[in-house]
């Protein structure tokens, strides 16, 4: 962004849309709000010369134009494919993967993509109590909830880290033991020695995004079937987001961890710095090994602090890991794409008659 709007701008946000200036091969040459984008190669774009991979290197862009559209509907998206109307269409769900290759189109599976985890509200009783948010843990079929969220087997994997297998240095087994222990005896002793508590507990979904909201229901059944009163309440995105930003009235969420995280401190959850997470506090266990992460500087210390901060996730039990999901997109078999990042990029990508 060039520095004269970034001091114009000082410590207030930019909102105006002409002053967000990016460094990239694109330009935006039209945007409709909640409709689409459309952007136009910049032929004043200076690439690196080497490959590109992720977001950086070479960027060569080979279309004078790309637009995308917003379509919330997967299987509105997969018929636009179909008909030609789209060439790529991404966030496909699992049951879509047999029609995309009966159909002949490309496939293009995204890993890595998607953490699938939970969040639990330890302000709001009864989550306020470890032993209830235990119970809650061992409530849950980890494999179940992937498989009634994401489908297909291929495009998901059980896994309680909460940095993804390919982020080799920050991906840890530590403390992970009691991750996929489904055990509804031991949730429902858990529960008594808590004293059984009845409050209702409030699973927050997502209407709009169609595996976190099946998450939400299947984990709802699961903690219903170990003896916890619950229900759902499905919301709009901006009503989501309002709800988790009042630590009273619900009790947990789904949510994601993705690679485009790079750092512990990447989640505000453990930093105790969102607003909306109803998980740590500023100054407490977790809070101070985050914290200790911009202090050390060799792999094999960050190791260690990395398996002292995931045991600490476990013990404190903040959130239920459910597994790591894949992106599914379908491609136009007139494309040529080289995306390597777990977003859609634009560059490297080509049509062919």
């Amino acid at each position: 962004m060039p520095k004269a709007i970034v001091d114009a701008a000082g410590t207030n946000e930019i909102k105006q849309d002409d002053q967000i200036v990016g460094t990239g091969p694109f330009k935006l040459a039209e945007w409709r709000r909640g409709e689409s984008y459309t952007l136009a190669r910049f032929d004043g774009y200076t690439g690196l010369d080497h490959d590109s991979g992720g977001l950086a290197g070479q960027k060569r862009v080979y279309s004078k134009q790309v637009k995308v559209s917003v379509v919330p509907d997967p299987n509105t998206r997969l018929n636009g494919l179909l008909t030609g109307q789209f060439q790529y269409v991404d966030s496909l769900v699992g049951d879509q993967l047999a029609r995309l290759k009966s159909e002949g189109q490309g496939v293009r599976i995204i890993r890595p993509q998607f953490g699938r985890v939970a969040w639990l509200n330890i302000h709001n009783p009864p989550f306020d109590d470890v032993r209830v948010r235990k119970a809650a843990a061992s409530s849950i079929d980890a494999r179940q909830v992937m498989s009634n969220a994401v489908g297909d087997a291929s495009l998901y994997e059980l896994d309680g880290a909460l940095f993804l297998p390919e982020q080799k240095l920050l991906h840890s087994t530590a403390g992970i033991d009691t991750y996929g222990h489904f055990d509804l005896n031991q949730a429902r002793q858990l529960w008594q020695q808590a004293g059984s508590p009845t409050q209702e507990i409030v699973v927050l979904a997502q209407a709009a995004d169609p595996i976190l909201n099946s998450t939400a229901v299947t984990v709802a059944q699961q903690l219903a079937a170990a003896g916890f009163n619950t229900r759902v309440e499905s919301l709009d995105q901006a009503s989501h987001l309002q709800r988790q930003s009042q630590l009273q009235g619900w009790h947990a969420f789904m949510g994601t961890v993705s690679s485009g995280i790079l750092l512990p401190s990447g989640f505000p959850q453990l930093a105790g710095e969102s607003a909306y997470s109803g998980y740590y506090a500023k100054g407490d266990a977790m809070a101070a090994l985050v914290a200790q992460w911009a202090t050390i500087s060799t792999e094999a210390e960050r190791k260690v602090l990395m398996d002292q901060i995931q045991t600490q996730l476990y013990v404190d039990q903040p959130w239920i890991k459910f597994g790591n999901s894949f992106g599914l997109a379908g491609v136009s078999p007139k494309l040529h794409i080289n995306m390597s990042f777990y977003l859609p990029t634009y560059w490297d990508m080509w049509l062919t008659d």
